[in-house]
């Protein structure tokens, strides 16, 4: 079906709710939900009466809270999200935490990760990467992105402008691809009968992009546009947040957090709160590699250890090593 129940997304969230143990802090970042989508070109946008009933549709979904978008760029070393050579964006479908779409783009609204937005390890199944932000201009990607046309659309590379501060997000025309077969599994709007796919061919519109290049168009070219405002992710699922290199839990990665490291390897020494903390030079072990990596980066002007360091995140390359807590992180 093209768009999702709002009374599907309400059992989804309280059943999430219910899931949870009382009083548990569940780790959270900011994000952007996405409030506007608009289809402005590419064979989909070019019949004003097929563009119109596309948008109209679209925007039914963000009105009645079936389709919440959640944005989230990752491994930001500054805080204003301005300027950051080497970040990710997520892209998940959120569950409005109290099920009402009224406050959903007030700026502060929580979401949940729906599980199905997340692989077997918990990772994101749509992730852009190999991203960048230069003067509040984000280009990550591609990957896949669903803006409510029945089906996640293939080879998007995000760009467009962020606000000081990750308030706002606007996007520049966006391309995608939408499958045949989707369209194909779509009824026809009555009094038409068919499918989708039926309806467009009728006004000329037929696919003109080859997905798996066989030679044979089996998709339609859509250009888009997506706006979001700023919220707060929940992470129900997933690796808790860490400072890298940071082992002994005081907030700082510094020559104490090396000593404490040697210690711990070597004289018995106590074990720090989040083992994955310790794992400075990000290769899955902790061993004498890590406070070397350290202070070769403290001393020597050696290149930072791998993100989160310096900051509070998500470890963007979990492992085995455990996280029970990070005291400094939030």
């Amino acid at each position: 079906m093209l768009r999702t129940t709002l009374f599907a997304g309400i059992v989804a969230s309280a059943l999430l709710a219910a899931s949870r143990p009382a009083e548990a802090q569940l780790p959270e970042s900011a994000g952007l939900v996405v409030d506007t989508v608009t289809v402005t070109g590419g064979t989909l946008g070019s019949n004003f009466l097929i563009t119109g009933v596309l948008n109209s549709t679209v925007a039914d979904q963000i009105a009645t809270g079936a389709l919440r978008t959640l944005l989230e760029v990752r491994n930001l070393q500054d805080p204003t999200a301005q300027n950051d050579p080497v970040v990710d964006a997520a892209v998940y479908v959120g569950v409005d935490l109290d099920a009402d779409p009224l406050d959903d783009f007030s700026g502060t609204e929580e979401f949940d990760i729906d599980p199905a937005s997340l692989d077997a390890s918990g990772d994101p199944v749509a992730l852009f990467d190999m991203g960048s932000i230069v003067a509040g201009h984000l280009i990550a990607g591609p990957s896949t992105l669903d803006i409510g046309l029945g089906a996640p659309l293939q080879g998007v590379t995000l760009e467009g402008d962020i606000s000081l501060n990750a308030v706002s997000f606007g996007s520049v025309p966006l391309d995608g691809a939408v499958p045949l077969v989707v369209m194909q599994g779509i009824p026809a709007p009555a009094p038409l009968t068919g499918s989708l796919a039926d309806v467009l061919a009728s006004v000329g519109i037929v696919p003109d992009i080859d997905l798996d290049m066989d030679t044979v168009f089996d998709a339609y070219s859509v250009e888009f546009t997506v706006t979001a405002v700023s919220c707060v992710i929940i992470h129900a699922v997933g690796d808790p947040v860490l400072q890298r290199g940071d082992a002994n839990g005081d907030g700082n990665a510094d020559l104490g957090d090396a000593i404490f490291i040697l210690a711990e390897l070597f004289t018995s020494g106590p074990t720090g709160p989040c083992a994955a903390a310790g794992d400075v030079n990000d290769d899955g072990m902790k061993n004498v590699a890590d406070p070397i990596s350290l202070l070769g980066h403290l001393f020597s002007g050696d290149p930072a250890p791998p993100p989160p360091f310096g900051f509070c995140d998500f470890d963007p390359t979990p492992d085995s090593l455990p996280c029970d807590s990070s005291p400094n992180c939030p």
